[in-house]
């Protein structure tokens, strides 16, 4: 009676192992997408981006398999200290470690920006099975880039002869997909007028006929200045 239990269970061994060999062999690699914050698919090979010193980069996976969980691993071969990776909100990503992962719902990563320079890994997902797909990293982490004014100076004549419009708006914030913005113009007139405001444009009257110079800037939301724009206005 013995020796039957142990056959029945040899057979039910080898009967286990062999649907799991089967179920491996019929198992697909994980299917997944990459979709930023601001919208920008990025596939499944590579995920390359630029990452502004103390924003989040958001970055949203979604997934196609059978299995309901995945293992999570990000391996960094350059950079590591230059970004925090944080799993949906809870989790600092930290290299060679795992991270279990619902496939049923989409997986966020938020990318924060901490040192100037580049990041390389791979970000790589393993099933039950222990079948892997996974995604190249390529992040560049820039400092803050310098707003440019753009000054404009238009005759309006309605309340003075000596009325003018100077117009900053075309001023731009050149890391402006990165959330920088412009929060502060500056306008200089002669030895006479000064005035630093929200305001993108001013209407102002020259006091009377002559030669004036006219100087700019603007400040961007991380508090940095442009360079200085001049010009002179003869009324």
């Amino acid at each position: 009676m013995k020796q039957f239990f142990v056959v029945i269970f040899a057979l039910l061994f080898v009967a286990c192992d062999y649907n799991m060999d089967s179920f491996r062999r019929h198992n697909a690699p994980t299917i997944f997408e990459i979709r930023t914050s601001d919208g920008v698919q990025k596939g499944m090979a590579q995920y390359m981006d630029s990452i502004k010193i103390a924003q989040i980069r958001t970055v949203q996976l979604t997934f196609k398999d059978d299995v309901k969980s995945l293992n999570a691993k990000v391996y960094f071969d350059k950079g590591e200290n230059n970004i925090s990776a944080i799993l949906n909100n809870t989790d600092t990503i930290k290299h060679n470690i795992s991270y279990t992962v619902a496939i049923d719902e989409p997986v966020q990563i938020n990318f924060i920006g901490r040192k100037q320079g580049q990041v390389a890994g791979t970000l790589e997902f393993s099933d039950y099975y222990g079948e892997k797909s996974s995604t190249l990293l390529e992040l560049f982490v820039f400092n803050n880039l310098y707003p440019v004014c753009r000054l404009q100076i238009k005759e309006v004549k309605e309340l003075s002869d000596y009325e003018y419009l100077i117009d900053l708006s075309s001023s731009f914030d050149r890391d402006a997909r990165f959330g920088g913005n412009i929060t502060t113009y500056e306008y200089k007139i002669g030895n006479y007028y000064s005035l630093t405001t929200d305001r993108d444009a001013i209407y102002h009257i020259f006091p009377t006929a002559g030669t004036y110079d006219v100087k700019c800037r603007v400040k961007d939301n991380d508090g940095a200045w442009s360079d200085i724009v001049s010009t002179k206005i003869t009324i």
